[in-house]
């Protein structure tokens, strides 16, 4: 399969207005992620549209939206800062996402809008995937209990079965810097020496190939 069917399997499930919804967040493509890190959804409301940040030649402008964030939110939250730790501090590339994708602040009740289908395509559609790092007690249940979570609990079967790991945590903005340094350390221990599909050596030949997105 190439690189751009695969691409259009992850789009074709993000909603043409993703105004105040994020579906996924990642530096490029998520083909090139050694890691995704599910939440139960995006807290800081930055009320743009999704696909601003989305260009078919770059993939994901993750410095753009980082941008944007610090527009919105100057001051860096406990979660933001965890998850740059996987990043910056471990070079870690990752996918952040979340059972639900609509923006919403801690503690507001608004309509949840399910991340499932997303979250389930970008599952099976990251060759070079060693973890899945899932956080929060409400990320938990809805892949554990929820029948929308159905289709992420199956692709995480197929997942165990080729030798990912699933971690389980608290919600990342409680997490420790330790508990993260423990993953991280897991996942550079447990690099592919070449992407499973394509055979390169590195996520820019995983793309110069034409065979991962």
């Amino acid at each position: 399969m190439g690189k751009w069917e695969e691409l259009l399997k992850v789009k074709a499930k993000v909603p043409d207005d993703c105004t105040g919804l994020r579906p996924f967040v990642c530096k490029g493509f998520p083909c090139q992620s050694e890691a995704i890190i599910i939440g139960q959804n995006p807290a800081t409301k930055l009320d743009t549209n999704w696909w601003d940040f989305w260009s078919d030649e770059r993939g994901f402008e993750y410095e753009k939206l980082t941008l944007k964030y610090s527009e919105v939110r100057p001051k860096i939250s406990p979660t933001r800062r965890n998850l740059a730790h996987f990043r910056k501090h471990h070079g870690i590339p990752c996918v952040e996402t979340n059972v639900y994708c609509n923006e919403a602040e801690r503690g507001e009740e608004e309509e949840k809008v399910a991340n499932d289908r997303v979250v389930e395509v970008l599952l099976d559609n990251m060759p070079r995937l060693r973890a899945v790092i899932i956080h929060g007690a409400k990320a938990q249940k809805f892949i554990s209990r929820d029948r929308r979570g159905q289709g992420i609990s199956n692709s995480l079967g197929r997942l165990v079965a080729r030798g990912v790991k699933i971690f389980h945590m608290c919600h990342l903005c409680n997490a420790s810097y330790g508990c993260i340094d423990t993953i991280c350390d897991w996942i550079k221990a447990n690099r592919l020496d070449k992407c499973p599909r394509c055979e390169s050596n590195s996520p820019s030949q995983c793309l110069e190939s034409g065979t991962g997105a």
